[in-house]
């Protein structure tokens, strides 16, 4: 298996207060970055953390992409 294509695992630390940010109404906000990034997320809410498994691409998007989601928590965000 090439790198491009091998599974890789990354966990993440969250803060409280963006954890129920993340994982949106019924976790709608979690599953949307998945699928847009290509990538499998779970929030455990006791730990505090991310879990992304995919491909490092995939799992690179997923992580900006709830950094744009909690910068969202405290204002607009600007994507050039």
């Amino acid at each position: 298996m090439d790198e491009e294509t091998q599974e890789i695992t990354r966990v993440l630390d969250v803060d409280a207060e963006d954890a129920p940010f993340i994982l949106g109404r019924g976790g709608a906000t979690k599953r949307k970055v998945a699928r847009v990034a290509g990538s499998e997320i779970e929030l455990d809410e006791l730990t505090l953390t991310i879990t992304i498994v995919g491909t490092r691409e995939a799992v690179d998007k997923s992580e900006v992409y709830l950094s744009f989601v909690r910068r969202q928590r405290t204002g607009p965000v600007v994507i050039d």
